[in-house]
């Protein structure tokens, strides 16, 4: 009998549990079939219920035209890096040398005339051609200018023959050197190496085999020379920092000016024409001028 009712409350403490919590679960289907008839119904509407509501209203469709550029821009987002990086890769061709600050033949030979006179006037020495490699060489980290003689190795006249040594060159190790030639009439080409200071100014390439004057890394200016009728290039720049500024530049059979990836070119006030390629390339820059 003690066991018989002790069980009896037992069973009727379970019932009403059990019940509660199936009325419970009743009622939460009840509530999820009307969301999901809803939101079938809604679905089906909602084309129309927007296409109205756009129609109708002006501050909607403009939310709808905002969201959607929002959404475009937020897709195309990763591209535009890689399309500006392919923009700034690509060459620009330009007719006009304006951007460099060009000026005219004239102009460029008024700067350039007399002022030898004057210089070598000051000069306690004058150089040949053949010491300049060895007068760099010995150079300390003090700047050093030479300048060269008056009537060596004059600049040759278009129809002559060119002296039987055009194709030598003068090559110099700048490196940990300040050098500074001005005043040369070359007829072989310059070809500088290293990291130093070079600055070559009033002095006249004309006829050189070749290019006129090749640099390699260092830096300095390049100034208020004739560089004419070269084999190649004028100025063949392929690294380092450099100044060119109030050259003639003109009827070499390839670039008047090339600047390689490495190098990089200031021009101003030059005259550069008549150049078999183009007149100035920049490859740093993307920037070639005809």
């Amino acid at each position: 009998m003690g066991v018989h009712g002790s069980s009896t409350p037992f069973v009727g403490v379970e019932l009403p549990c059990l019940m509660t919590r199936e009325i419970k679960m009743q009622k939460i289907n009840l509530i999820l079939r009307t969301l999901r008839r809803s939101m079938k119904q809604l679905f089906w509407q909602f084309p129309r219920l927007l296409v109205f509501e756009f129609r109708r209203n002006k501050k909607f469709r403009l939310r709808v035209m905002y969201g959607m550029l929002i959404v475009v821009l937020f897709l195309i987002s990763p591209q535009i890096s890689y399309w500006y990086r392919q923009f700034k890769l690509r060459t620009h061709f330009t007719k006009e040398q304006t951007d460099i600050l060009a000026v005219s033949e004239e102009i460029a030979e008024k700067n350039i005339d007399g002022k030898c006179n004057e210089i070598r006037k000051g000069a306690d020495r004058m150089y040949g051609m053949q010491e300049i490699a060895s007068a760099v060489l010995g150079a300390s980290g003090e700047k050093i200018t030479l300048v060269g003689k008056d009537n060596e190795s004059p600049a040759p006249i278009r129809g002559v023959e060119l002296p039987t040594d055009k194709t030598d060159s003068i090559a110099m190790d700048i490196s940990g050197k300040n050098v500074e030639l001005l005043c040369f009439n070359f007829t072989k080409r310059i070809v500088s190496r290293g990291e130093g200071n070079l600055e070559i100014g009033n002095s006249e390439f004309v006829g050189i085999d070749g290019n006129s004057l090749t640099l390699s890394g260092g830096k300095g200016k390049i100034y208020q020379n004739i560089i004419e009728g070269s084999g190649k290039a004028g100025i063949f720049a392929d690294s380092g920092q450099w100044e060119i500024s109030g050259n003639i530049i003109k009827n070499n059979l390839s670039y008047g000016v090339y600047g390689g990836y490495g190098a990089s070119l200031k021009l101003k006030e030059n005259f550069i024409s008549g150049n078999g390629g183009y007149q100035v390339r920049m490859m740093d820059k993307r920037e070639v001028y005809r």
